[in-house]
């Protein structure tokens, strides 16, 4: 009685628990969550699928609250359980099996998608995506992380859409471009064609269509962004095995390092990390990739196994 007081009182500060599901799978749990509340208000009739739902009883002026509430959450837990092991009936159309793929820290990977475009997957990412799309439907896919995107356009003019997990998406229907989902924010790059970019915010949604060389950046305000025009290969080269630095300071570098490769970074002095660094560097080999930061912006690495610490080096 005291736990679910408790539950009931602390409801609207829970996370979202749709937010982390696709849009197929919040507009199924939709309609079976709406059927079964339909069906217990009309009386008996056949459930849309066998769930055994306890009715407690409670000595208390909100019994009808309890029972509605323990109704809900077990609907809404039996639905959760059953996606995730994917023994919903939308599951045995092979449109709507998902596939996901991921990395880990520090490798890439190369995937075909079933309309033929293809996407590489920079370090501890992950893809996930229907197994195929049927004529007329929207291509969808899910991204953690930073991805490369080579979008075929299809002879129906099919819109192909990349959705993060922060209300962002990109539509296109035809080209090249980056994307990255990270912790701290989220950035697009165009390299070819031309992108829309989606923002949702409390207010509505706003589009932005980028040209060739444009990037977008957004933190964790939806309704502010950065818009500017950069070399796209400085964004894509890892797909090519290497990092490319243009003036950048040593505190982008150890983000990308956190992110990438998994390496936590402590440094001796912190205007260390205001130190910039230019030039090409290989990502295949990391020893080689920390020998080359470190060599550019003077300092001394000690690394082990994913600690790195940086020193200075005197001149």
């Amino acid at each position: 009685m005291a736990e679910l007081e408790q539950w009931y009182q602390e409801l609207e500060h829970q996370p979202d628990f749709t937010k982390g599901l696709s849009h197929h799978a919040q507009q199924f749990l939709e309609d079976r969550l709406l059927a079964g509340i339909e069906s217990r208000l009309s009386g008996p009739s056949e459930k849309p699928f066998p769930v055994s739902v306890p009715h407690p009883v409670f000595h208390s002026g909100r019994t009808r609250m309890y029972q509605i509430a323990a109704v809900f959450t077990g609907l809404l837990i039996v639905t959760a359980i059953l996606y995730r092991y994917s023994w919903l009936p939308f599951n045995k159309n092979p449109d709507y099996q998902t596939v996901t793929l991921s990395t880990n820290y520090g490798v890439t990977r190369t995937i075909k998608l079933p309309d033929g475009s293809t996407v590489i997957l920079n370090g501890n990412s992950a893809l996930s995506y229907p197994k195929s799309w049927a004529e007329g439907q929207s291509r969808e896919v899910e991204l953690r992380g930073e991805a490369y995107f080579k979008v075929v356009h299809t002879s129906d003019h099919r819109h192909f859409q990349v959705r993060t997990a922060d209300n962002f998406s990109v539509e296109v229907l035809g080209t090249e471009f980056t994307v990255s989902k990270r912790r701290q924010s989220t950035r697009v790059v165009l390299t070819t064609g031309r992108v829309q970019c989606n923002l949702k915010n409390k207010t509505g949604t706003d589009t932005l269509l980028l040209k060739p060389g444009e990037l977008v950046e957004l933190g964790n305000d939806p309704t502010r962004y950065t818009r500017k025009q950069v070399d796209p290969m400085l964004y894509s080269a890892w797909t090519q095995h290497k990092m490319i630095f243009k003036n950048t300071s040593l505190q982008e570098v150890a983000t990308m390092l956190n992110e990438t490769y998994g390496f936590t970074i402590g440094v001796e002095k912190p205007d260390l990390l205001n130190r910039r660094i230019s030039g090409s560097l290989p990502t295949n080999n990391v020893d080689m990739l920390l020998e080359g930061i470190a060599e550019a912006c003077r300092l001394h690495v000690n690394k082990k196994d994913r600690h790195i610490y940086l020193t200075d080096k005197p001149l």
